[in-house]
């Protein structure tokens, strides 16, 4: 494709321009170029040579920042990549006439992309960087800053904002959504984005449970994780879970669903449902928490004995008016075994995964030696037991579906024998708070509604008697502590860095501003893509060229997705990028005795901004400028040469020779002949 832009103002080219795309044309000449477009001269009649003769003697045309004379335009042959610039000829007259033609060339070098260089400039007026500096220099003095304004639009470097990563106070993990995905590069340690939160009940214990996005992947490797600025290490119960932002990654287990927790803190007496109405449309799973606030127990003689308390979990779906019970596990088996040494022992090979539960439930019916096939279904009757709130029960069957499956380890598979279903026990002997969790599975998607029904309490081995029971000497006070809500869905966020923690909850460690914090080794998409250019592939990744590189080339994040820069841009000029590496990787002294590489980039763009602004700030720390030339992309490097061409300072110009001379705003030039 052949790009060209149409650009009304010379001094502001970012800004006034119209842009066509155009395919590229067998050995088609510049001047077919522009006859073929008719918006370009706005004929109204197809073929009006006259039209477009006239249109000629108003334009200057531009191919990659070279202004082509006219008579030369039917021998100029543009190539695929190349950049097409028409800029108006501007009239007016008067002393330094050459400073508007600067404005033009700025305009034709510039609007190919944002910002370029002294080289460039140079490159146009064939002269040397240092002398074009100058002129640029006599431009900024004598017709103001509209004209470099143009040419070096890149940014300055300007003070740095606070962000979540570089925060005075150290990483910190933000918990917000239409939050700016960062990218990083080199090794740096920051706190990500929580993308998926909940707690988790199991048993008398709490489970902090946490995703935490990194931005875009890839990483090389996830080290050092902290919690609140503390080795994870030293937390108790804690599993880590990392994906490394490939674009074939799977779901973490756990996290493969939206929970929506609503906390509810309402106390249930006995003989009074309460109701929670459903919040979600697309709930599959509910989760009901039970709180015992004062613990569950029975003072007797200074000991506390078990207490049981008895009350019902039920459902419908909202709109209905038939409360249904809750079927749960009831006498369950591990399917898996481990012996000492913890390795694992399967029994049987083949295992039937249910299919009418919630996907990754681990709940199997059956087990045996085989041969089966993967994904052949299976049907058969399990017994559920229907308990009353005095202990009294009955058994029906239960029809279940599943499919044979070959038995994994990883899934923490149990095999359920039978089921339960109507009220549940709840026994201890505990004055501390404690919890109790009912799941319910195997809902159609839609919005459902939960009811709580307190029955009563005993001493246990006593029949439970329907009321409360008010005594000091008992701790039986029951609330409903939250109610989640769940859907299940297959979230592998491809392309993203993510770790996940389960921690349990201690008094150490809350819920409350969690903050989780690694050292990320980050990679290079290029490299792995196979877009960076070989003569790149021989640096580090962490190499301010190679950097620079893949924020120019990446589809994803970068500046690679259609139609934008290709390698071929880069290639162009690939011994200015491989010398600036090279500068990169020289060693220096460290201070200390020995030596480090002179430019390492270590650090995360997690601010919202574009993309020529951002790669700027890598050209800057290593003393570089990249320079747009048409679609190609060069770099000058800022270091000492042998025999400087020509350098004007402070130390070499004679005392009081420098003149420098201000004109009125109507006696300035607007058009440069040359």
């Amino acid at each position: 494709m052949i790009r060209i832009v149409r650009v009304t103002n010379p001094v502001q080219p970012d800004r006034d321009q119209h842009v066509w795309e155009v395919a590229v044309g067998f050995e088609l000449t510049l001047e077919e170029y522009l006859r073929g477009n008719h918006n370009l001269w706005q004929v109204r009649e197809e073929g009006n040579e006259q039209a477009f003769d006239d249109w000629a003697t108003t334009a200057h045309v531009s191919v990659n920042g070279h202004v082509w004379p006219r008579s030369l335009w039917p021998e100029i042959t543009p190539r695929d990549g190349d950049c097409i610039v028409i800029t108006p000829v501007v009239a007016g007259g008067g002393i330094l006439r050459t400073l508007a033609t600067l404005a033009v060339a700025a305009a034709s070098i510039a609007v190919a992309a944002t910002g370029v260089g002294a080289v460039a400039l140079g490159a146009f007026l064939s002269v040397s960087a240092t002398t074009a500096s100058s002129i640029l220099a006599a431009a900024v003095g004598i017709a103001g800053s509209l004209i470099i304004g143009a040419i070096f639009s890149g940014s300055a470097p300007s003070a740095k904002s606070d962000t979540a990563s570089y925060d005075p106070d150290g990483p910190k993990s933000l918990a917000r959504s239409g939050t700016v995905i960062p990218k990083g590069y080199g090794r740096f340690r920051f706190g990500g984005n929580i993308v998926s939160s909940f707690v988790d009940i199991e048993g008398k214990d709490q489970y902090i449970n946490a995703l935490v996005c990194y931005g875009f992947g890839p990483a090389r490797a996830i080290t050092n994780i902290q919690i609140n600025n503390k080795d994870i290490a030293t937390y108790q119960n804690v599993q880590t879970y990392q994906r490394l932002g490939s674009n074939t990654q799977l779901p973490i287990q756990s996290f493969n669903r939206t929970v929506n927790g609503y906390p509810q803190n309402v106390q249930c007496l006995a003989g009074q449902p309460v109701v929670v109405p459903g919040t979600g449309t697309l709930t599959q799973a509910l989760q009901v928490d039970i709180q015992f606030p004062q613990g569950i127990f029975h003072l007797n003689a200074g000991n506390l004995d078990s207490e049981v308390i008895t009350y019902q979990v039920q459902y419908r779906l909202q709109g209905t008016f038939t409360w249904l019970p809750v079927i749960e596990p009831y006498v369950t088996a591990d399917v898996v075994s481990y012996d000492i040494n913890g390795r694992p022992l399967i029994p049987h090979p083949w295992v039937v995964v249910a299919t009418d539960l919630a996907p990754n439930s681990g709940v199997c019916y059956h087990l045996d030696d085989g041969p089966h096939n993967p994904g052949d279904a299976w049907t058969g009757t399990l017994t559920s037991e229907v308990f009353a709130p005095n202990g009294n029960h009955h058994t029906y069957s239960k029809t279940v579906q599943g499919e044979w499956q070959r038995t994994n380890p990883a899934l923490n598979q149990i095999l359920v024998i039978s089921w339960r279903e109507g009220y549940q026990d709840f026994v201890d002997n505990s004055n501390s708070p404690l919890y109790n969790r009912t799941s319910i599975y195997g809902l159609a998607p839609g919005k459902y509604d939960v009811q709580v029904t307190k029955y009563g309490s005993a001493n246990l081995h006593d029949d439970v008697t329907f009321g409360d029971n008010d005594s000091p000497l008992v701790g039986q006070q029951m609330w409903i502590h939250s109610v989640n809500e769940i859907a299940f869905l297959d979230l592998a966020y491809p392309n993203m860095i993510l770790i996940g923690v389960r921690a349990l909850a201690t008094n150490q460690l809350s819920g409350q501003n969690i903050n989780i914090t690694a050292e990320i080794d980050f990679g290079l998409r290029t490299v792995d893509t196979g877009v960076m250019p070989a003569e790149l592939l021989a640096f580090e990744e962490d190499n301010p060229a190679c950097v620079a590189a893949d924020m120019m080339l990446d589809d994803l994040y970068g500046g690679g997705e259609f139609p934008g820069v290709k390698p071929v841009n880069i290639a162009r000029f690939i011994d200015e990028w491989v010398a600036w590496a090279e500068m990169n990787d020289e060693l220096v002294d460290d201070g200390n005795g020995g030596s480090i590489r002179r430019h390492v980039f270590n650090g995360v763009f997690d601010n919202e901004s574009n993309l020529w602004d951002q790669v700027n700030v890598v050209g800057r720390m290593s003393r570089a400028q990249m320079v747009p030339l048409g679609r190609d992309y060069g770099v000058f490097i800022d270091q000492s040469v042998v025999a400087p061409v020509q350098m004007f300072t402070m130390g070499n110009i004679i005392q009081d020779s420098f003149t420098e001379t201000w004109l009125p705003l109507d006696d300035r030039a607007n058009q440069v002949e040359i």
